[in-house]
């Protein structure tokens, strides 16, 4: 290094030197120059050595899904609706902002954009601290583990879109702090936070629980990594992997949905998971039991079936079936509803999701507007009181 900087120092000064035919490079005058502008070079370098770090890098990632979505319905909710609704949608515009601060935390931000009005809003914001014996702590806004088909991203559904047993028992995402621990062939979670669906809320709000307290654990039978089952995608030249999953959740008091005040909720769910060599199956139960300041006690309960095949190492080929099951107490909204769903997906690169064509369709089997299942564009489910509802879906995704 010394040496570079000296032989720039000669660079530099030469023009200078060389115009007086007084000066000359082997004069003590010259030795001693060069000899300063070393040792100012090397404090300017040992300050830059000392000086605190800046702010900790910044990955900035997101992905877009853009969609077709087309609708059909024999009856339609209200009068002027029409039966065919079609058209184009960017579904999900979601950005990722991850930190690791210093060694043992690392941060997360997520927004997504609207698809309606193109504002975006914050779905989570969190720090994960690594503890002795390889705990983790979390704190913040984010997702409870809970419901599994929740917990997989949208940007690594099978489907276009996950179900509509999703749709209704999702639990969204919350404001707490949670531990978890992960071992070689078993991890777990224990959260407490606000309730299920409660986040972007203060602490006075009457749409939070008093308490909740949530508690997953699967059980790994097979497979190398925790990682295989981030997504439920198995692409070829995987090997064996199967998972059980369970899960328990209890929130009490204060929660107001506006027809239902002082509300508990009891949910229970499981799952397992099992990939192989270009093939995937899925299936999960869950039941949740609501009990409010009324006495209305409520037990509904959910299905999901799924799998999918590659039929070459671009293409995979899947179907789901899934089922809400209301329960018989209720005065209204007492049907079942049932959902079949096949598609195709096309990935450009063979065992990566960063850029993926899917489509499928839907045939919804029983009418909307007398169960549980929500409408929602999400899931091409729009609101009728007669079955025979039916959807195509067509999305482009891509990770950046």
């Amino acid at each position: 290094m010394r040496q570079v900087l000296a032989l720039t120092s000669v660079l530099v000064a030469a023009p200078a030197l060389a115009s007086s035919s007084f000066v000359s490079l082997d004069t003590e005058e010259t030795r001693a120059l060069i000899d300063a502008m070393l040792a100012d070079a090397a404090s300017r370098t040992s300050l830059a050595s000392t000086a605190p770090e800046g702010p900790p890098p910044l990955r900035i990632w997101g992905f877009t899904q853009f969609r077709y979505t087309y609708n059909h319905r024999d009856e339609v909710a209200s009068p002027g609706d029409s039966r065919d609704t079609g058209g184009f949608s960017l579904n999900r515009t979601r950005l990722f902002f991850d930190a690791n601060p210093f060694e043992g935390m690392s941060a997360r931000v997520r927004t997504t954009f609207s698809r309606s009005s193109g504002d975006a809003s914050l779905d989570q914001a969190y720090a994960t601290l690594t503890l002795p014996d390889s705990f983790k702590l979390r704190l913040g806004q984010f997702s409870i583990p809970l419901f599994r088909d929740e917990n997989i991203g949208a940007e690594k559904q099978l489907a276009v879109n996950a179900s509509v047993v999703d749709d209704y028992f999702n639990q969204g995402n919350t404001q707490g702090v949670m531990v978890s621990r992960e071992w070689d062939s078993v991890r777990f979670w224990a959260a407490f936070s606000d309730g299920i669906r409660s986040a972007n809320n203060d602490f006075d709000s009457s749409l939070k629980a008093d308490a909740a307290f949530t508690t997953r654990w699967e059980w790994k039978i097979a497979g190398e990594s925790w990682s295989t089952f981030d997504d439920y995608t198995s692409f070829r030249g995987s090997g064996l992997a199967v998972m059980l999953g369970g899960a328990i959740h209890y929130e009490t008091g204060g929660r107001d949905t506006g027809t239902r005040d002082d509300l508990k909720l009891l949910y229970l769910t499981a799952d397992i998971g099992v990939e192989g060599d270009g093939w995937n199956l899925f299936g999960a139960v869950v039941g949740v039991q609501s009990d409010d300041a009324a006495s209305d006690k409520y037990f509904d309960a959910g299905f999901i079936l799924q799998g999918g095949v590659f039929v070459t190492d671009h293409t995979e080929l899947f179907s789901r079936f899934d089922m809400i099951v209301s329960d018989n107490d209720r005065s209204e909204r007492t049907g079942d509803f049932r959902t079949l769903t096949a598609g195709a997906s096309y990935y450009f690169f063979p065992g990566s999701h960063a850029l993926k064509l899917t489509g499928n369709v839907i045939w919804f089997l029983d009418e909307q507007s007398s169960t549980l299942a929500p409408a929602s564009t999400n899931t091409a489910l729009l609101a009728s009181p007669d079955d025979g509802q039916w959807a195509v879906q067509v999305q482009v995704q891509v990770i950046f």
